[in-house]
């Protein structure tokens, strides 16, 4: 009995010594290939390791997840394994980065609120670090909100020192982001086709427009003076209210996308300013 006994220990510690060797040669191989920029073969190894390994390893290994899933576009599955990092961390250091970096990934598929909701969870304490980080997302998710004041006010809390402060200031004032104004652009191509687009600086759609909507308009008075009003209308009517809606409803569009560029040249300029921080 005492034989068998000493067999059934010996074979487990066997058994366990083998395995536990494997998940260590698998877990180095996972770090190398992740070092080496071989994202998907290197998750397929991070997620055996934590499979397999024990709960402290799932706390290492859980975060290399993670930022393969993000560094190969799969947003989702980053987000889960973020949010399996902040739960298994003992440290509350990580759990605000691994926290960041599920709010970043939200501003990355424009999902704000969700983004904020992951901001406002975080209190960044004393740290200077976390509160210029905390602050510099904050700013980007309301710029992208076009909330400008909000934004400004959230950059200039991140500033490292009067310099970065001034520069922030300067980068503001550089660009106009109250203009153009996506209902004055629909209204001036309402009163002419055309207008709009060239309050929006779309010289190239304004002509475009214009000329359209003109060429429709005269064809349909010559057919109202060689024929009938009525004529003109049944024939060319709906032509010319399909392209006139178009039109302005195009202004509307051009300005608000326009809007969007300055946005985010204004946001190119901030990183410029922030790109020295290790956010």
């Amino acid at each position: 009995m005492s034989r068998r006994f000493l067999l059934i220990i010996f074979s487990f510690i066997l058994f366990h010594g083998a395995k536990s060797q494997g998940i260590d040669e698998t877990h180095a191989l996972a770090h190398e290939l992740f070092d080496q920029q071989e994202y998907d073969s290197s998750v397929r190894l991070f997620r055996r390791v934590a499979f397999f390994g024990e709960d402290s390893l799932k706390a290492l290994v859980y975060p290399y997840i993670a930022r393969c899933y993000l560094l190969t576009g799969d947003y989702s599955q980053s987000i889960f394994f973020f949010e399996l990092a902040s739960n298994t961390t003992g440290s509350d250091s990580l759990f605000k980065e691994y926290t960041f970096s599920k709010a970043l990934i939200y501003i990355l598929i424009n999902e704000f609120n969700y983004s904020l909701q992951e901001l406002y969870s975080i209190d960044p304490g004393d740290s200077g670090y976390f509160i210029r980080k905390y602050h510099f997302y904050l700013g980007i998710i309301h710029l992208k909100q076009d909330d400008i004041p909000g934004s400004q006010l959230h950059f200039l809390s991140a500033a490292g020192g009067r310099e970065e402060y001034n520069e922030i200031i300067k980068a503001y004032n550089s660009i106009n982001l109250k203009r153009p104004r996506p209902v004055t652009a629909r209204i001036f191509s309402i009163l002419l086709p055309g207008l709009g687009q060239i309050y929006s600086g779309d010289r190239f759609n304004a002509a475009n427009s214009f000329f359209l909507n003109a060429s429709l308009a005269t064809l349909m008075l010559r057919i109202a003076f060689k024929q009938t009003f009525l004529d003109a209308l049944i024939t060319i009517g709906p032509w010319f209210q399909r392209y006139y809606i178009g039109g302005f409803t195009r202004a509307e569009q051009i300005a608000i996308n326009r809007r969007i560029d300055k946005r985010e040249d204004l946001l190119q300029e901030l990183y410029m300013i922030f790109e020295e921080d290790s956010f």
